[in-house]
């Protein structure tokens, strides 16, 4: 079989293993809804898992079905990620990514969760756990795990192609450029010598970038 088509299918299977919420943005005048893409798997106490930049929900699925064995997993692609909306010129935040997963909480039931993160995603952990210290969230956080993370702004250090992407006027210049061999090598860099990335994962996330 080829090797895109079969590792298209292969994240075609995760997608197929979720399903959609339709929310809406907070804040948005006139109100504005959105698709975010979750799975649900597992028994036990809740864990949301929230992914980074600029993957989506299917970084986790390696460790997915071993913590499914004593966790309710709660697994969300983000807005602007991988199967959910990506609405054109929305102007993204963490605050609003914040709204949606508490959105995602309440849709559900969750009193409680704990939290397993990665980069942007944990950054988005920190203002729900500034949330909670100010008693303005209904589920609480019992326990978060910050992988990747930059807790303190003064250390955060972009690499350039995060400075130039976020630049409203480079910006859109290169992800208009962005081909599936760049992004692959600039995603490779993330990897370590132990644990290089493959070829066949590296499709399957240009997959998920363009989706939608």
């Amino acid at each position: 079989m080829d090797m895109k088509t079969d590792v298209g299918e292969r994240l075609s299977q995760w997608w197929k293993g979720g399903d959609h919420l339709t929310l809406a943005l907070p804040g948005q005048r006139p109100q504005q809804q959105v698709r975010l893409f979750y799975r649900l798997q597992g028994t036990g106490p809740w864990l949301t898992l929230v992914h980074g930049f600029p993957t989506c929900s299917w970084d986790w699925q390696k460790i997915a079905a071993p913590l499914a064995r004593r966790h309710r997993l709660l697994l969300i692609d983000l807005l602007g990620y991988g199967d959910s909306e990506k609405p054109a010129y929305h102007r993204y935040s963490c605050i609003e990514h914040a709204d949606l997963i508490e959105a995602c909480w309440r849709q559900f039931g969750i009193e409680e969760t704990s939290m397993l993160t990665h980069d942007v995603g944990s950054t988005i952990t920190q203002e729900l756990l500034a949330r909670q210290k100010e008693g303005q969230v209904r589920t609480r956080v019992v326990t978060a795990i910050l992988l990747n993370s930059a807790p303190y702004v003064e250390h955060y250090r972009p690499v350039l192609i995060t400075r130039l992407m976020r630049h409203p006027l480079t910006g859109p210049f290169i992800a208009r450029g962005m081909n599936e061999r760049a992004f692959t090598r600039s995603l490779s860099r993330l990897f370590s010598e132990q644990h290089p990335l493959s070829a066949m994962d590296a499709h399957q996330y240009w997959l998920a970038m363009q989706r939608h």
